[in-house]
């Protein structure tokens, strides 16, 4: 039991070190400007936005302090980073609570990209 518990904590540790570290190339490294990050498969093929496009250059205006401008890149990262950290952080979340989250934000998700390809009025 001892042995199991030590392991996921370990794993634990590895996962959130490597979160810190991918914050740290997004921090340092534009996306925007280098051609380290991967493009957009779905735009690429079709023209349209997916609703991530820009998640990570907003991510990076983030980690910089400009909100504004992370806001006009990807709307949707301000919802699903304190869903995704809620939904981590507390494992114990009651079931229904954690599938309401999930498909709030599928919901969420199938509005930004109707949203900003331009298939809801006003967009």
């Amino acid at each position: 039991m001892k042995a199991a518990r030590r392991r996921t904590g370990r794993a634990i540790l590895l996962l959130a070190a490597m979160g810190v570290g991918a914050l740290l190339v997004l921090y340092a490294v534009d996306p925007a400007a280098s051609s380290l990050y991967p493009r957009c498969p779905l735009h690429a093929l079709t023209g349209l936005l997916c609703p991530l496009c820009g998640g990570l250059r907003a991510m990076h205006h983030l980690l910089h302090g400009d909100a504004q401008t992370a806001w006009a890149l990807n709307p949707f990262v301000f919802f699903a980073l304190p869903t995704g950290f809620l939904l981590m952080a507390l494992p114990s979340l009651p079931q229904g609570l954690r599938s309401g989250l999930l498909w709030a934000m599928a919901l969420l998700l199938l509005i930004v990209f109707l949203w900003r390809n331009g298939f809801l009025p006003g967009a």
